[in-house]
């Protein structure tokens, strides 16, 4: 399927073949890489494409794609029931993971700290539940949009 898109104002194509998407700019930049997707919440999904990791609303504002960067720290956004994963941000190196499997978390608590540009970044838990997976290990290197850990509501 071929899809024209606009992102960041920049106009362009977005092929799709099987898990294999091609995205070229209109500036010639060309992207070709493997995707996944993962359901977040209703009306929403989580697009891995390589290294990078994008939540995509699919309801009534199905246009919207956010780099879910920008929405780390802000209390209140997402669902408060279900299973969440906890993804680094950016590459980076596992600093210290604050928490372990069955432990009960609050919102906003921190789970794990992650190292990239010399810079300490804490992930926080976006809802209160309890940690079911715990994925990274300290010391490790971890890829952006890498899965971290999991909190179920």
């Amino acid at each position: 399927m071929k899809y024209e898109t606009l992102a960041n104002g920049r106009a362009g194509t977005l092929e799709v073949s099987g898990n294999r998407v091609v995205y070229r700019r209109e500036d010639g930049t060309v992207v070709d890489t493997v995707f996944a997707v993962d359901a977040m919440e209703p009306g929403c999904v989580n697009v891995r494409l390589g290294q990078r990791s994008f939540r995509v609303a699919t309801g009534a504002s199905a246009h919207e794609l956010i780099d879910p960067r920008s929405l780390s720290g802000r209390k209140g956004h997402g669902q408060s029931q279900g299973r969440r994963e906890i993804l680094a941000p950016m590459p980076g190196k596992v600093v210290r993971v604050l928490v372990a499997v069955g432990d009960a978390v609050s919102s906003g608590q921190g789970l794990v700290v992650v190292e990239a540009m010399k810079m300490q970044n804490e992930m926080k838990s976006p809802i209160d539940g309890r940690v079911t997976e715990v994925r990274a290990k300290e010391g490790a290197a971890v890829a952006a949009g890498e899965s971290l850990l999991v909190v179920e509501a």
